[in-house]
């Protein structure tokens, strides 16, 4: 982050806020300080800043984190956005574009280039904006999940298949992955051209997401209870929520969030458990928006969500703005048929998933 900070008195200055990278536990063990050098030090999330900082230094700060989380120099005047012209491609110092190209995009310009192998793809060692352990997959049970979705006929052979489909051509596209998981469907977007961001509420799945994506990706630790006040307005040219919605509490917020950061005219791609299913698999009333813990397997672990009628499901989303341009019922690839032909034939009969595409208008 850059600050041009006019003083008539002193003289104009010029404020640099740089990433210094990711310190883990043993990089922190090694820092020593001269005698009455500090006092003492502390780490806090960027959410807290208002209350640490004067306003001026807060704004450049929060700026500098947002900046280095959506891989941007972002120039500021006063601590304020500068002006527009100032917000032009820019290359490095040596002119082969080394350290990437970076340019502000509005709906005008869907291609904004960014330097995705700098930017912060680093596993954030922030617990305090992990999810709560009864949303997010935390520990043993995201250790399975990520294993699980790597070959599981639900994840790798009908969910993802399908999400990907509805994504369609994302060469040059940015996207942001809500609940990115162990970034199998980042990887495979990043694999196909895209820009991706990936958030994730579970440090234990983002460890395996950093591994999948390998730097093809830029992955945040968030709580996805929370605001995305990571990203400006408009930054992104598609949305994928796979899987994920059911768990989250504050769905209104997350969806007005959503359709913040999207560009006028972007997608939002969101699967969800088929509400038949969950009342096939619980019984009741198909209406019930019970919180349910679903068992894995033969394990001790178990999945918590929402049961969701198809009325709640589409509900919500159109009332957060969306526009439905796409529903399916995703059945299996033909490829699970060479491996699990039981699996094949029973998604081919029963319903387990449902997804949607829908467009901020």
């Amino acid at each position: 982050m850059v600050d041009w900070a006019p003083f008539p008195k002193e003289g104009d200055k010029v404020l640099f806020v740089f990433g210094g990278g990711i310190l883990d536990g043993e990089l922190l063990k090694q820092i020593r300080f001269l005698d009455n050098e500090l006092s003492a030090y502390e780490f806090h999330p960027v959410k807290e800043l208002d209350g640490l900082l004067i306003e001026r230094l807060a704004r450049r700060v929060k700026a500098a984190a947002g900046a280095r989380e959506l891989g941007e120099t972002v120039y500021l005047e006063h601590g304020q956005t500068a002006p527009a012209e100032w917000q032009r491609p820019r290359t490095s110092v040596d002119g082969r574009g080394q350290g990437g190209t970076f340019a502000e995009a509005g709906p005008e310009s869907p291609g904004r280039r960014l330097d995705w192998k700098s930017m912060a793809t680093d596993l954030r060692s922030r617990h305090d904006v992990s999810m709560d352990k009864a949303t997010a997959y935390h520990d043993a049970l995201g250790d399975h999940f990520a294993a699980h979705a790597e070959t599981s006929p639900y994840n790798a052979y009908t969910d993802r298949p399908a999400m990907l489909r509805l994504a369609g051509d994302v060469s040059g596209v940015r996207i942001l992955d809500v609940g990115c998981g162990a970034g199998h469907h980042a990887a495979e977007l990043a694999a196909r051209g895209a820009r991706v961001i990936g958030i994730e509420g579970s440090a234990t799945l983002l460890r395996h997401a950093y591994a999948r994506v390998n730097g093809q990706a830029g992955l945040l630790l968030h709580d996805l209870e929370e605001p995305l006040g990571f990203a400006g307005d408009a930054s992104f040219d598609g949305v994928v929520c796979a899987l994920v919605y059911e768990h989250i509490r504050n769905r209104v917020q997350l969806l007005g969030e959503i359709r913040r950061v999207l560009r006028p005219g972007g997608w939002l791609l969101v699967s969800t458990t088929h509400p038949t299913a969950d009342w096939r698999h619980f019984g009741g009333s198909y209406f019930s928006h019970d919180w349910r813990d679903l068992p894995i397997g033969d394990s001790e672990l178990s999945i918590h969500y929402q049961r969701l009628s198809l009325e709640t499901f589409l509900g919500e989303l159109l009332a957060a703005g969306f526009v439905l341009e796409q529903l399916i019922e995703p059945r299996p690839t033909a490829d699970l048929r060479e491996i699990d032909e039981a699996a094949y034939d029973r998604l081919h009969q029963v319903p387990s998933f449902l997804a949607v595409k829908l467009r901020r208008p």
